[in-house]
C-alpha cells in the first residue's frame, strides 16, 4: 500500500514544483484500490520515465544525475513510504526542491542561448512573483488561510479544528462550534475539538450544553484530562469551589501533574483566602515549568496577601526577569510599593504597567490612588475617569471619585 502511495505522491509533489497553485497546509491522500488504478499507473509510468532519463545522464550528464538523484533522495523518507504524521506535505518539498530547481536552470542554461532565456524567464519569474505574492497576502490572513485550506482538503480534521479555534476567538460561536463538530465527525476520537466545542458553547451562555460535553467525554474517555479542567473551569466561575478543586485533582492523577492545573488550583486556593494552600499549589507549579511568568507573579499575589512583601517582590521580579513586558506584574510591584509608603517606585512601575497595556484600567486605577496619596488630585481624579472609561462598572474608582468630587 505504501509503495503505491509513493508513487501518487512522487507525481503530486512534481506537478506542485511546476504549478504551485491551491497551495494548502493539510493535504489528503486517497488511498488506492490496487496498483492498476490509473493515477498510480499513470504515476508509475512517470516514475519509470524520470529513472530511465537519470541513469541515462550518469555519464552524459553529471550534474543531471546528481540533481535527480539529490531530489529523490531527499524526497524518499517524506513521500509515503515510511510511517508519519503525513502522507504528502507542502513543506517535505523544501530540500528535494533545490535539485529540482538546480536541474530546471541547467537545463534552461543548456537548452536556449542567454538572449533567448532572458524571454523566457520574464513571464515565468512574473507568474511565480505573482503566486509567491500572493501566497504570502494569505498568510497573513489566517481566518481565510484555514477557509480555504477546509475548502481544498474538506477531509482535514486539524483544519476544520483550527477554523473552529480562529472562530472562537472572534466570538462566532455558532461557527467555532460548527467546525468543531465536523472535526469530531471525521475523526470520532479527535478529543481536542470536543474540549473546543464544551468551551465555545459555554463562551456562548450554553453552559448546560457545555458541561453536557464534557461530562459525556469523561464517561466515554475517562483519561481526558481536558475534559476534567474544562469542567473545573466552568466550576470555579460559578464559585462551586469545592467541585472545581475535585475536578482539577483528577486532571492532575490523569495528566502526570501538568503546571497549568497546580496553577487554576492555587487560584482557587487564594479566592477562598486559604493562602498557605495556594502557595503550596504554586510552588508545585514553578517546580514543573519555572521559567512561567505567570506563575511566579501569581506566587507574588498570593505572598502580598500574607503581608510578605519582600517575598512578593522577589517572585515579582522573577517574573520581570523571564518576560520584561508583563503589565500585570509591573502593575502588581506599583501596588507593594504604594502600599510601604515608596510612591516614586509605585508610580514609575505603574506607568511602565500603562506604557505596555494602554488599557489597562487597573493599572490606572493604582495610579490613581498613588497621586491621592501624593496629593496630586487632579491626576488622581483623571485617571479614575480614565477607568470608567475602560471599565464602566468598576466600582472602587466610581467610589473614589463620588468621594472626592467636593
Amino acid at each position: 500500500m505504501r509503495l503505491l502511495i509513493f508513487f501518487k505522491t512522487v507525481a503530486t509533489y512534481l506537478g506542485l514544483l511546476v504549478l504551485p497553485v491551491n497551495l494548502h497546509m493539510s493535504r489528503n491522500v486517497i488511498l488506492p484500490h490496487s496498483f492498476f488504478d490509473l493515477p498510480v499507473l499513470s504515476s508509475f509510468l512517470l516514475f519509470l520515465v524520470i529513472l530511465f532519463f537519470t541513469f541515462r545522464c550518469y555519464r552524459r550528464a553529471p550534474l543531471i544525475f546528481f540533481t535527480s538523484t539529490w531530489f529523490f533522495i531527499l524526497l524518499l523518507p517524506q513521500a509515503g513510504l515510511f510511517p508519519q504524521n503525513a502522507f504528502l506535505a507542502e513543506h517535505f518539498l523544501y530540500l528535494p526542491s533545490l535539485g529540482f530547481f538546480l536541474l530546471v536552470s541547467y537545463s534552461l542554461l543548456k537548452l536556449f542561448s542567454k538572449k533567448t532565456l532572458v524571454f523566457i524567464l520574464i513571464p515565468i519569474l512574473a507568474a511565480y512573483g505573482f503566486l509567491t505574492i500572493k501566497r504570502n497576502r494569505e498568510w497573513r490572513k489566517p481566518v481565510s488561510f484555514y477557509e480555504k485550506m477546509v475548502r481544498l482538503s474538506p477531509l482535514s480534521f486539524a483544519g476544520h479544528n483550527n477554523l473552529g479555534v480562529l472562530y472562537e476567538q472572534n466570538k462566532l460561536y455558532d461557527k467555532a462550534i460548527k467546525e468543531y463538530k465536523i472535526a469530531t465527525i471525521i475523526k470520532e476520537d479527535f478529543l481536542e475539538a470536543y474540549t473546543n466545542m464544551a468551551r465555545a458553547h459555554y463562551k456562548k451562555g450554553e453552559q448546560d450544553k457545555a458541561i453536557g460535553l464534557y461530562l459525556d467525554l469523561i464517561k466515554h474517555y475517562p483519561n481526558c484530562d481536558f475534559a476534567y479542567g474544562g469542567l473545573a473551569a466552568i466550576y470555579a466561575e460559578n464559585k462551586e469551589y469545592q467541585k472545581a478543586i475535585e475536578r482539577y485533582r483528577q486532571a492532575i492523577n490523569i495528566s502526570g501533574h501538568q503546571a497549568k492545573f497546580y496553577n487554576h488550583l492555587g487560584l482557587i486556593y487564594n479566592e477562598i483566602s486559604e493562602f498557605d494552600l495556594a502557595v503550596e499549589e504554586f510552588k508545585k507549579a514553578i517546580a514543573i515549568d519555572n521559567k512561567d511568568p505567570i506563575l511566579h507573579n501569581n506566587l507574588g499575589v498570593v505572598y502580598k496577601e500574607k503581608g510578605w512583601l519582600e517575598l512578593a517582590v522577589s517572585e515579582y521580579f522573577k517574573a520581570l526577569r523571564i518576560n520584561p513586558d508583563f503589565a500585570q506584574t509591573h502593575n502588581n510591584l506599583g501596588i507593594v510599593y504604594s502600599k510601604v509608603g515608596q510612591y516614586d517606585q509605585a508610580e514609575s512601575y505603574l506607568e511602565r504597567a500603562i506604557q505596555i497595556d494602554p488599557d489597562y484600567a487597573e493599572a490606572y486605577y493604582n495610579l490613581g490612588v498613588v497621586y491621592w496619596e501624593t496629593g496630586e488630585w487632579d491626576k488622581s481624579r483623571s485617571h479614575w475617569e480614565k477607568v470608567l472609561k475602560l471599565e464602566p462598572g468598576h466600582q472602587l474608582a466610581r467610589e473614589w471619585l463620588k468621594r472626592t468630587a467636593n
